[in-house]
């Protein structure tokens, strides 16, 4: 007797088909760019911003203790995670946690002092004028050493540096407003500054994420802004009043 034919069970979705569902719903209820549209307009707006604000901390976070695990596979090229030490700085200096550096495989000494400089300044504001001067543990190397020799095609290396301003309190500049006193108030629900772009008001002088605002990372910031709350307040004033200006002080915003 022939044995019976088993269908296969056609209720059981294949992991093909559940990647495709999940990235629909991912899409239609969750992005904020592609989710469908819905009543109230109201809703639909305010789930639009949520959406993004959960977007923007996913963007925001980096995971500095699983170094391996996030480590490119590139053969051709170097993978250093670069810690540096700031120098000659009073009180508690900074403790800054390592980058990853790309690099060539015939880069040399001299080419990862460029680059560590380069990477620490664009994103700190309080190492906008760091310079790295040497390598620790390293002294018979000279600038034409290629690192491969030292570190291999994947390693740590310590980089010891100074801030060519002079500024010996770095520390202040921990948070981009530096010493100065900042009102933030953004639509995203940042109360302080988290380090990202800003721009305040001319009338008000609140601070408020760019990107909150409607102005994309890639475009410049302008150089006279108002933001909605004082456009609305001065509007109903000029409908009693006349027509009401708003003189501000020069523009700030930081970057």
């Amino acid at each position: 007797m022939d044995e019976p034919i088993v269908l296969p069970n056609v209720s059981m979705p294949t992991q093909d088909h559940l990647r495709r569902d999940i990235k629909f719903l991912h899409d239609a209820l969750l992005h904020p760019h592609t989710m469908h549209p819905y009543k109230p307009e109201n809703c639909y707006e305010h789930g639009k911003r949520s959406a993004m604000v959960l977007l923007d901390c996913k963007q925001f976070t980096k995971h500095y203790d699983l170094e391996q695990e996030f480590l490119p596979q590139n053969p051709s090229m170097l993978h250093l995670w670069c810690q540096v030490e700031v120098l000659d700085q009073v009180g508690d200096p900074p403790c800054i946690p390592p980058e990853l550096l790309t690099l060539p495989q015939t880069a040399t000494v001299s080419d990862l002092k460029v680059e560590a400089t380069r990477t620490f300044r664009g994103i700190y504001l309080m190492l906008h004028s760091f310079v790295a001067d040497r390598l620790v543990d390293c002294g018979t190397a000279s600038e034409s050493t290629q690192l491969k020799l030292l570190f291999g095609a994947n390693g740590t290396v310590r980089v010891q540096g100074r801030c060519a301003s002079g500024e010996r309190r770095v520390g202040i500049y921990r948070m981009e407003r530096g010493v100065d006193k900042w009102t933030v108030r953004c639509s995203c629900g940042a109360k302080d500054d988290d380090g990202e772009r800003m721009l305040s008001c001319d009338s008000c002088h609140v601070w408020q994420h760019t990107r909150c605002v409607g102005i994309s990372d890639f475009d410049q910031v302008p150089k006279k802004y108002v933001c909605n709350s004082c456009k609305l307040l001065n509007k109903r004033k000029s409908r009693g009043h006349g027509p009401v200006y708003n003189i501000g002080p020069s523009k700030r915003f930081k970057i």
